[in-house]
């Protein structure tokens, strides 16, 4: 896909799918985010990845930005 064509075609997702996402995808999605650029190059982030879904409540309930 090129750059303007996704652009274009580019929708907000507010609703997603309650699967799980295989284990390689994701770790290609961390790689991906972690060679992203930052201010300074501090890279001030973590990541955390859970599969456990006794953990997924109580981590998402100290984040108030995934209600």
């Amino acid at each position: 896909m090129e750059t303007m064509e996704a652009i274009r075609k580019r929708r907000t997702i507010r609703r997603f799918l309650q699967k799980p996402i295989p284990f390689d995808i994701l770790s290609q999605l961390v790689d991906a985010a972690r060679l992203a650029p930052s201010g300074g190059n501090l890279q001030p982030w973590e990541f955390l990845v859970i599969d456990d879904q006794n953990l997924l409540e109580p981590v998402f309930s100290t984040l108030a930005w995934a209600a």
